[in-house]
Order: structure tokens, then C-alpha cells, then sequence
């Protein structure tokens, strides 16, 4: 309503007005203070008096309110006066000046404070609104604010505010235990906020959920613990780890038995992770189940016979002790009191061995290799492949498995698996980089290398000369990459460096080995440049002996009063090894005169470059020489860290939590520890196992070869080719190969085109020729497999 300024005053100051309802004001309270104190209730008396017919105020013909013959008091809306029908009285909610101490609302609510609440209200700026009431445009169900907010985990609502560790860290463990609570997956975090975090088990045991965000960032100090960008891809399976070359003798026992009807023996030996006491609700969820069960589908005419020869708690060691026994619910195992010998007496056709988990840095890489020349050294020798394990549960404390150290010994002992599986060419199942793909969103083996940035003091700028001491190493100094990976802690590297005089021999450490190995380095790599003519790289296997690969380069020749005597690069990435240097006798013009040139090796011959033998974990690599002093250049050096999460490794976003993949239920089995549940034997070991190749297509190999000559042709045929290898086996045509004294019989003359067939090698006789050029011509001829020599 439009009201003239009839604002009263009060000998107590500015009053105090108050919108609220005559009926929401407590009828004991008063207006005004001590003896001028009026009783609100006559002043309602006298409102419900105004506008009504003998009021004290009246309406007129404009439906205003008329008061004492005065002023006239706008009413709106108005209520209009219409003939033969009494007024209709106004509704007037004044305003009423009110003292301070006045009381509102049945709960004696002090009217100081009441507008305090007002004050905080929805429409406030910093208001509180989680109680207002919202409709969604459509919905049909209203929700408060508060409600829809947590339908998304914010770690931000939850103290994490990338400020604080311990604030972070417990907002992260809060937010994870609302989403355990909730069957929420996802935490969220704002796109300008780095997560703290630590290295501590109650952070490691927060595992029911994923983090995501907005960019890539490792969660400091928790190793696998990150922001996974909403963007990245969900993983995808890679190619095949086990090929038909794999699998020769296994596939030539199944093609024999699709024709004869016979039997395919195929077994695994290793821990519980295979084992029928892994956890599962049914042995047709068993890890080694779903691997017959992929055999039988890829064969479903072959009759295959399994043996699970796995026993809990097992490693390589105990593996090829001939103390340990075989288990008890094997058949016949009675008989025998050692466990591979047991195996081996099955005459198994494909072997699977799988060890790791129990291993750690403690693996005994030696029982390893004479595990496999044991099998490999019986009479009935199958295709072996390898399983690389995979890493427990970040939340369980059972065998300290939530411990960073278990943890990256279950990464030492893996790598070496897979290392070993790859220089050696063996068939292997790479259960572990699967599962960091699903779980923790990055394939530990596909990485890139960051770049350091020079400090000046451990790390001086590139190209800059320091000495070296008679008998000192060169250690990786103390510097952090842009990813937070220490250069002296690293499991990845690359080394471009200048050092004078050029040494007689200088050598690099590949892993953090132990001493259990009974090594005296950890499977060093030697470069030698006094063993020969040429250049010549000696890997040193860590179970023992070594290999020398010539590298067919000459050793540098220095010219008389050059700076450096040698130039070179070093890389070890993931299994791969690559070496290379500046030879001067290669004409190539030395790079060294431009820096630029020098950590891009321009100029440089790759040496080596092959997969090696190694241990997985961060290490702290160093190189060491003959014992001379030496003077050295770092040109470049660059690291990475394969076992923690950051965009050094091939990111994904992950499709799985930790806990779901071990939580124990009743209806699906699991540990809560290292053995996965039957949900995640499915997610994690069954997409390895059913993405190889169990039955290679090789009967598309050809049934028909021909040799050409110049002259002619030889057609090769063979009524049973061999389907491993697609290779024919003819007479005296063996392993690929036409050997000297060899003879085809073909469809074809090799003396003129379309000739009748040569049948047999006639036999030339008579006196042996003196005549040079007849000698020459009979030579030719047997040599050629046209003839026999018979001459005497």
C-alpha cells in the first residue's frame, strides 16, 4: 500500500519496525517501554478496527480509508464500493515500531534475534539454503539444495582444500568413507586445486572410491593415489603377449590329438593366486578355470586335461626346491616328495608358472632360471608361459600389503617376470599392467621420459666439465622432474654424457638387485672398450653368467689433443636398452661443438638396443668406471618412475575401485587382501587370458612353394604342412634351410622352363677331368644337386 509519512517517533531513538504478522507476535508483548508501554493485543483491537464499518477509520467512495476526517489512505489492490452492497473492509498489515527487548513467536524469540535469522536467510549473500526446497524443470519431486549436493562426492565439501596435508588427507579419507557409505564411486575436485596427501595406511585404506578432475595430477606422496582426468579414455586390452611361436609344442600336441583323438595335457604351478584356495565361491571362477576355459573353446574338438598344481603361499624358491612336496589333492602325488618333479611328471603339454606376490625383492631369480631348464630339460618338454602378477589391495593390512615398500617389491619381483619373459622370448600373461590400467589408471609399461632441469649445484648446467676422483661412480644427483620423480630414486632413465680420457671399461646398474641373488652388482651392464677391435656390451644375467654382443662398431680412436674422449648415450626404459656414441671413425663431423647437438646425439651410432633382463621398483642408478679420474659433461638426463602414477605413463581413466575388486562378500568370495574376488577375476585376469591366441590361424600357410632360377623352376609340395610355423618338411629340405648335397625332386626342370621333370641326380662317371674348364663344369653341376660326382 502507498501510505503517507506518518512515520511516529519515540523518545528512544529510531524505532524498530518489524514486517512480521500480527498474529506470528506474542499477544504479552508490549510497544513501547515503562509507563507510555501499550499492550500489543489493544493495539490489535484497534487494527481490526480500521476500514470497518463504525472503525475508527471508514472507507470512502474510492475505497480508500478515510482517517478522522483527514488524510485519505490508499488501499491496494482496493477494494471497490459497489450500490446496494456493504463495504468491504481493508486488510492493513502496518508496520509497528517495536522495542528492543520485544519478544516474537510462541518460543519467546527476541526480536533482535529473529532478525539475525532473517538476516542469514536464502536471500542473503553467504546465506544458508540447504533447506530450500527445489523442483527441477519436469521433476515432479522437489529436494533441498543440500540433498542434490551430495549427489556428486565434492573432497572440497570435506576439507580438502590443497593447503594442508593433514586437512587434505582426512578430507580425502572423509569423502571416501561417505561414498563407502553411499555406493558412491567417484570423489571430484576442482580443476585449481593440487591434492596433499602422505604416505600413511589410513590414506592407503580409503579405497572405495576413484578421484576425479579436471587435469592429471598426482596425490604427493601417495603413490598410486591420483586425479584422473574426466577425459582420458577408459584402458583398453593391448595386443597378444603369447604368439603361435610361444605355444609350438602345445598346438603340435593339439593338432595331433584333433586327428587321433588323443588327449592335451595342459598344468599350472605356482602361489595361491592359482591356487583352489584362492578365495573363490565355485572352482569354475577360478583364475586357472577361465584359462581351460579358453583353451577348450579355441580347441572344442581336442580333449584337454588340466592339473592345478598350485599351492598358497609358494615362490620361485620353493618352486624349484625339490623339498617341497606336491599337494595332496593332485593324483598320485603320493608318489612323489618333490614338487617339480611331480609336474614334470605329467608330460605336460603347456605349463603355466606363476610366482611373484610372495617374492618381492627377495625373488630368487636363479631358482627362476633353473626351474625352466628343468622343465625344458625333460623328455617331454611343454610350451611354457609365464604369469606376471599383479598388486594386493592399497587398503589391507593383512601382510602389510598397504605398506609402499610390499608394494614396490611386488613391482620389483613383476618386472623381472615380464623382463625375463621378453629377452628370452617366452609367452607371458601380463595380469599386472592390466590391472594398473584398471585400477589406478596407467600402464606401467608404456612411458616417457621428463627432462631435468639443471640446478647449478648437483645438477650444473649442461656441458659443464666437472672431475671425477680416481675410483668414484657417478651417482644420479638429488633433483626432482616436473612430475616429482627423484633422478637418485627412479626406475626409468636416459644419460647423454662426455668423459675423458676414454676408459677401458665402464659400467650402469639396471635394477636395485639383492644380496639373496649372490651377485655382487645388480645385473650390471658392462661396456668395454679394451676387448677388441670393436666396441663389445656384456650384459651380466642376475642369475648368473654372462653375454658378450660385439657391436661391430671400432673403439673411438682420439684424435691428439681432443677435449673428450668419449661421447655417449645411455637409455634404460622399461625392459628396453639402448646404447649409443660418437665415433670418430665414422666421418661424421663431432657433435660436441654445439650443445644442441649433444642431447638430441646427432652424430651418434645406436650400439645396442635390445630387451634385457632387469627388476622393476625405483632404484638409485649410478655408473662406475675403471678406476681412473676422469673428467665429465652431463649433456641431458632424464627420468621416470614406472610404478607411480603421473604423465610420464600411458594415463586412462579407471574403471574399477580397489575394494571391489578384493572385498570379501559371501556371494562373491574375496580376501580383502591380495586374492581378488570373483568380480574381479573376471575384470582383471579373465580379459588377459581370453585375449590370446590359443589357436592360432595357420592353415592359411601355403601347400605349394616355388624356387625360380634364371632358367627354370623347382615347385615344392608337401602333403602334411607343418601348421606351427608354416614351414615344410620334405626329405632332406630341413629347418628352413637347403643344405650343400641337398636335392629336391620338382615338378619343374632347373634347366629349362617347362622341361620334363628331373627324376633323379644321374650319376656322371669316367676318369675325373684335368682340364680346368671341364673341372669347373662338373663342380657346377654337383653342386648344383644336377648330378652326382662318380668320376674316379
Amino acid at each position: 500500500m502507498d501510505m503517507a509519512d506518518t512515520t511516529p517517533s519515540t523518545p528512544y531513538g529510531a524505532p524498530y519496525f518489524s514486517s512480521v504478522k500480527a498474529d506470528n507476535i506474542d499477544p504479552q508483548s508490549n510497544i513501547g517501554a515503562g509507563e507510555d508501554a501499550v499492550p500489543l493485543q489493544d493495539v490489535a483491537g484497534l487494527v481490526r478496527n480500521v476500514g470497518s464499518p463504525g472503525g475508527v477509520a471508514q472507507l470512502d467512495n474510492k475505497a480508500q480509508l478515510y482517517l478522522q476526517g483527514q488524510s485519505a489512505l490508499a488501499v491496494t489492490p482496493a477494494t471497490p464500493v459497489t450500490s446496494g452492497a456493504a463495504a468491504v473492509p481493508a486488510m492493513l498489515k502496518p508496520l509497528l515500531p517495536m522495542h528492543s527487548d520485544a519478544v516474537v513467536g510462541g518460543q519467546d524469540t527476541p526480536l533482535g534475534d529473529a532478525v539475525k535469522m532473517a538476516a542469514g536467510s536464502v536471500q542473503a549473500a553467504g546465506g544458508d539454503a540447504t533447506n530450500t526446497t527445489v523442483t527441477a524443470e519436469g521433476g515432479i519431486v522437489a529436494r533441498t539444495p543440500g540433498i542434490r549436493a551430495a549427489d556428486n562426492i565434492v573432497v572440497h565439501d570435506y576439507g580438502v582444500g590443497g593447503v594442508s596435508t593433514p586437512s587434505d588427507v582426512a578430507g580425502i579419507i572423509a569423502a571416501d568413507a561417505q561414498g563407502a557409505k553411499t555406493g558412491g564411486k567417484i570423489l571430484r575436485v576442482a580443476p585449481d586445486v593440487d591434492v596433499l596427501g602422505d604416505a600413511s595406511t589410513a590414506l592407503a585404506a580409503a579405497n572405495h572410491t576413484v578421484i576425479l578432475g579436471n587435469k592429471d595430477q598426482r596425490i604427493l606422496n601417495a603413490p598410486r593415489r591420483a586425479v584422473h582426468p574426466d577425459h582420458y579414455p577408459s584402458a583398453s586390452m593391448f595386443p597378444p603377449t603369447i604368439k603361435a611361436r610361444h605355444l609350438t609344442n602345445f598346438l603340435n600336441a593339439c593338432i595331433e590329438a584333433s586327428k587321433t583323438g588323443g588327449t592335451v595335457r595342459i598344468g599350472v604351478m605356482g602361489d595361491s593366486i592359482d591356487s583352489i584356495a584362492t578365495c573363490a565361491r565355485t572352482p569354475v571362477d577360478l583364475p586357472w578355470e577361465l584359462l581351460c576355459d579358453a583353451v577348450r573353446k579355441a580347441w572344442p574338438n581336442v580333449k584337454i586335461e588340466s592339473y592345478n598344481c598350485a599351492i598358497g603361499g609358494m615362490t620361485w624358491n620353493s618352486m624349484n626346491s625339490d623339498d617341497t612336496p606336491p599337494n595332496p589333492w593332485n593324483p598320485g602325488y603320493a608318489d612323489y616328495t618333490s614338487w617339480r618333479k611331480y609336474v614334470a611328471s605329467l608330460n605336460l603339454d603347456l605349463l603355466l608358472l606363476y610366482s611373484g606376490g610372495n617374492d618381492g625383492r627377495g625373488i630368487d631369480v636363479t631358482a627362476m632360471y633353473d626351474l625352466v631348464q628343468f622343465f625344458e630339460g625333460q623328455s617331454h618338454v611343454p610350451s611354457i608361459i609365464f604369469g606376471v602378477t599383479y598388486q594386493p589391495s592399497l587398503g589391507s593390512s593383512t601382510l602389510d600389503y598397504w605398506d609402499i615398500g610390499i608394494q614396490e617389491g611386488v613391482d620389483f619381483a613383476a618386472q623381472y617376470v615380464r623382463s625375463y619373459a621378453l629377452a628370452n622370448d617366452y609367452g607371458y600373461l601380463d595380469f599386472g599392467r592390466w590391472h594398473a590400467m584398471c585400477r589406478d589408471g596407467f600402464d606401467p609399461t608404456t612411458i616417457s621420459l621428463s627432462r631435468l632441469a639443471p640446478n647449478g649445484t648437483t645438477l650444473l648446467d649442461w656441458g659443464t666439465p666437472f672431475n671425477l676422483a680416481a675410483n668414484q661412480d657417478y651417482d644420479f644427483p638429488d633433483v626432482t622432474s616436473v612430475y616429482n620423480v627423484d633422478a637418485n630414486y627412479c626406475t626409468d632413465w636416459a644419460l647423454t654424457f662426455s668423459l675423458d680420457p676414454l676408459p677401458n671399461v665402464l659400467d650402469f646398474q639396471c635394477s636395485g638387485a639383492q644380496p639373496i641373488w649372490g651377485q655382487p652388482g645388480a645385473n650390471p651392464v658392462f661396456v668395454l672398450f679394451n676387448a677388441g677391435d670393436n666396441v663389445v656390451i656384456r650384459i651380466q644375467h642376475p642369475y648368473g653368467g654372462t653375454t658378450d654382443y660385439d657391436t661391430g662398431v671400432p673403439v673411438p680412436t682420439v684424435a691428439a689433443g681432443a677435449a673428450w674422449g668419449l661421447h655417449m648415450g645411455v637409455a634404460l626404459k622399461g625392459t628396453q636398452l639402448r646404447i649409443s656414441m660418437w665415433s670418430p671413425q665414422s666421418g661424421i663431423p663431432d657433435p660436441s661443438t654445439l650443445e644442441d647437438n649433444m642431447w638430441m646425439e646427432k652424430g651418434f651410432i645406436t650400439i645396442f638396443d635390445r630387451h634385457i633382463e632387469r627388476c622393476g621398483a625405483p632404484y638409485a642408478p649410478h655408473f662406475s668406471f675403471d678406476g681412473q679420474a676422469y673428467k665429465m659433461a652431463i649433456h641431458s638426463l632424464l627420468v621416470a618412475d614406472s610404478t607411480k602414477i603421473n604423465p610420464d605413463q600411458q594415463r586412462y581413466k579407471p574403471i574399477v575401485t580397489d575394494n571391489e575388486l578384493y572385498e570379501f562378500t559371501d556371494a562373491h568370495g574375496g580376501s580383502d587382501a591380495y586374492h581378488l574376488n570373483s568380480e574381479g577375476t573376471r575384470k582383471i585376469l579373465g580379459p588377459v587370458i581370453y585375449a590370446q591366441d590359443w589357436a592360432p590361424d595357420v592353415a592359411a600357410a601355403p601347400q605349394v612353394a616355388s624356387v625360380a632360377g634364371r632358367t627354370g623352376a623347382v615347385q615344392l609340395t608337401a602333403a602334411d604342412l607343418n601348421p606351427v610355423d608354416g614351414w615344410q618338411n620334405m626329405g632332406n629340405v630341413q629347418a628352413q634351410s637347403i643344405k650343400a648335397g641337398d636335392y629336391i625332386a620338382g615338378a619343374k626342370s632347373v634347366t629349362a622352363w617347362n622341361a620334363p621333370a628331373l627324376g633323379e641326380q644321374p650319376t656322371i662317371t669316367g676318369s675325373k677331368p684335368t682340364d680346368p674348364i671341364v673341372q669347373q663344369l662338373l663342380a657346377v653341376v654337383t653342386n648344383y644337386g644336377f648330378a652326382k660326382d662318380g668320376t674316379t
